[in-house]
């Protein structure tokens, strides 16, 4: 459609609302497919043009039955489409639109997946360039980073979109740059962006990914919203939640046909901080010690982060702020609200849950009381400790293994939970209670895999969910350990050590209760994992 770019436009405002309704939901970023679709409106097109090059940015907003309202952002590029043996052409397909009287039908095709949109996006960054549509701009900044990361006179890298995204659509540019272009857009700060930036430029923390600008979409009268974020690439072999998979499975293959011995206790009973590192035997060393050394390093990485956070006092936005009695009271309201949801969605499905988790599930519910309780006490908790800035979704899928070490990643934090309230500070213990439960997530992860192998016999199959247990405990103490040792004295942490404890633990039973709702709606055979951990905590 070169040299037609207002043609183009005209296209999409009037016929695209009628094609998104289909198109959504069959979109594996779409965060809407639970929802009735009631109506989709085009807000505003914006076109990016170069050379032979013209696509378009639609900003859509999707009204559902429930009367909630989402934002997309979609990148689209028309191209004519002859249905009659004609070429479809070499875009990823995506749906088509009838065109004026006499012209062809188009095909609407994902813009991410065409070499030149893709290099211009990055591009409008390096130029720091403005784009006008028909009601708002879109406006790229460059990051500091970004001329140490791409020298003057260097060509554009090779770009390709990355498998596996959920929420979002990835772009790697060679072994140079990664863009994420966000789907579901929100007005007001981002925290990737917002993160990223004082990461960055301001705390100069080196192990997470470097930002080297972003693309922002402006409305007269609106706070402005992230469409993009350009970041550095971090070199790795892939996120510590494979790298702890494969890790766990080593450990229970040596585990194989050793009977289970003693109470898990005299392993370590993860209530308490541990006072020295867990006592090894030595048939598991050679499985075991690399993979706990590394997590070793791990904890203290996570530590740095937290401490990198605190470390301009004089940001508002990143300056400590105590545990007041009206925030306490906030979180306390809050668990119990999270507790209370997710506890009265466990009533309503546990009967379509797997058989292997009935008993669970009633012993849970049961517990309703205890459970409430630990959260109650919150707003009468005392502690010097402060609130600060974290990670938020903090667990091994966060983190990639670089090399010898760790860089961390992906600051958006919940995704569930409204974007005000991923910005309020909290203890940066709830990011350490996000990955013990990562922890335990993979150790049932990589016993299902080895239960799915294994001989079948009742006993070795018990000894081997024994073992699990054990490299749980065994990799939260090292992750522990590390962290606590390196965030010694720091203002987030609480003193005396049972404060620890008792935190980490109202925090862990929370995650749990979170994951239990995410797991009874998305995969029901998995809800004994969340089930398990909110036993092991009342």
């Amino acid at each position: 459609m070169s040299g037609k770019s207002d043609r183009g436009a005209e296209l999409l405002q009037k016929r695209l609302p009628a094609a998104l309704p289909d198109f959504l939901p069959a979109q594996r970023w779409f965060g809407g497919k639970a929802q009735v679709i009631c109506s989709v409106s085009v807000t505003d097109i914006i076109p990016a043009a170069s050379g032979d090059l013209t696509a378009y940015v639609a900003m859509a907003r999707v009204s559902y039955s429930s009367g909630q309202d989402h934002h997309y952002a979609l990148a689209l590029l028309p191209s004519p489409w002859r249905l009659e043996g004609g070429e479809q052409g070499s875009h990823t397909p995506g749906f088509a639109l009838e065109g004026e009287t006499g012209e062809p039908r188009y095909l609407i095709c994902d813009a991410l997946h065409d070499r030149a949109f893709a290099q211009l996006l990055i591009e409008i960054i390096r130029r720091g360039s403005t784009l006008s549509g028909t009601h708002g701009e879109m406006i790229a900044s460059p990051g500091r980073a970004l001329a140490s990361l791409w020298k003057t006179g260097q060509d554009v890298p090779e770009p390709s979109v990355m498998k596996g995204e959920q929420s979002n659509t990835s772009v790697r540019y060679g072994e140079q740059f990664i863009l994420k272009f966000y789907r579901r857009i929100e007005e007001g700060v981002n925290l990737d962006l917002e993160m990223g930036s004082f990461l960055t430029e301001k705390a100069e923390f080196k192990y997470t990914a470097p930002l080297g600008g972003s693309i922002e979409y402006r409305r007269a009268g609106r706070p402005s919203a992230t469409l993009a974020i350009l970041q550095g690439y971090v070199h790795n072999q892939g996120d510590a939640w494979q790298y702890t998979l494969e890790a766990v499975g080593r450990f229970l293959h040596a585990a194989a046909n050793r009977p289970a011995s003693g109470a898990l206790g005299a392993y370590l009973e993860l209530s308490q901080l541990p006072d020295s590192p867990p006592l090894i035997p030595s048939w598991a060393e050679p499985s075991l010690r690399a993979y706990l050394e590394s997590i070793q390093l791990l904890g203290k990485r996570t530590a740095e982060l937290h401490m990198a956070l605190i470390s301009k006092p004089n940001e508002p936005d990143f300056a400590p702020e105590s545990f007041s009695p009206a925030y306490r009271q906030s979180l306390s309201e809050s668990m119990i609200h999270t507790g209370e949801e997710n506890l009265q969605l466990l009533r309503e499905r546990r009967d379509a849950l797997p058989s292997s988790s009935a008993g669970r599930a009633q012993k849970v519910l049961e517990c309703r009381e205890p459970i409430l309780s630990q959260f109650r006490k919150l707003k009468d908790t005392e502690t010097a400790a402060m609130r600060t800035r974290l990670h938020g979704d903090y667990h091994l899928g966060q983190v990639l293994v670089a090399g010898s070490d760790f860089a961390i990643i992906d600051f958006e934090g919940e995704p569930e939970r409204p974007l005000a309230e991923r910005r309020i500070k909290r203890s940066p213990l709830h990011d350490v209670a996000g990955m013990l439960r990562s922890f335990h997530y993979a150790a049932k992860a990589a016993l299902r895999r080895q239960q799915g192998e294994a001989s079948g016999k009742l006993g070795e199959q018990e000894d081997l969910e024994f073992w699990s247990t054990v490299w749980r405990h065994w990799a939260s103490a090292a992750f522990l350990q590390a962290y606590c040792r390196e965030a010694a004295g720091a203002c987030f942490l609480p003193e005396p050590r049972d404060d620890v404890s008792n935190l980490l633990r109202v925090f862990m039973l929370e995650k749990a209760l979170y994951e239990l709702g995410y797991e009874l709606k998305n995969r029901p055979d998995w809800a004994e994992i969340p089930l398990d951990g909110i036993l092991d905590l009342v």
